[in-house]
């Protein structure tokens, strides 16, 4: 299952799309911090993409209760803010990318097979 948290409609869709067309995920999406806690009280993802600038915080406070919920939880994430600032926290946090916005649907698919070849290593 892949998480997709955006405040954007049109990323949460554009992300869906992407998904369902070229990969074999179920997808659920949801637009701030606070359904992305109550989805994470009952669920536990194998993927997230993780937009930065929620209206009620971060994708990075996200990436805590993310592992909590799933160690082998494999993350990225989605951001208007593409500077190197965000893109170290991202990766000092474990994160597979930062994919800037706007972006491609192309770029988007390429990222999530970046996503699930972390994960095939990880369980290979």
């Amino acid at each position: 299952m892949l998480l997709i948290v955006d405040d954007e409609k049109d990323i949460q869709i554009l992300g869906a799309s992407v998904v369902e067309r070229c990969f074999n995920l179920t997808v659920h999406k949801v637009g701030s911090m606070t359904e992305a806690k109550q989805f994470l009280e009952e669920h536990s993802p194998d993927f997230a993409l993780l937009d930065l600038n929620l209206p009620d915080g971060s994708g990075f406070d996200l990436v805590p209760m993310l592992k909590a919920k799933n160690k082998e939880v494999v993350f990225a994430f989605i951001t208007a803010f593409d500077q190197c600032k965000e893109r170290n926290r991202a990766r000092e946090l474990g994160a597979v990318g930062v994919l800037g916005k706007p972006f491609k649907s192309d770029e988007l698919a390429q990222l999530i097979k970046e996503m699930l070849k972390v994960k095939q290593v990880e369980n290979s």
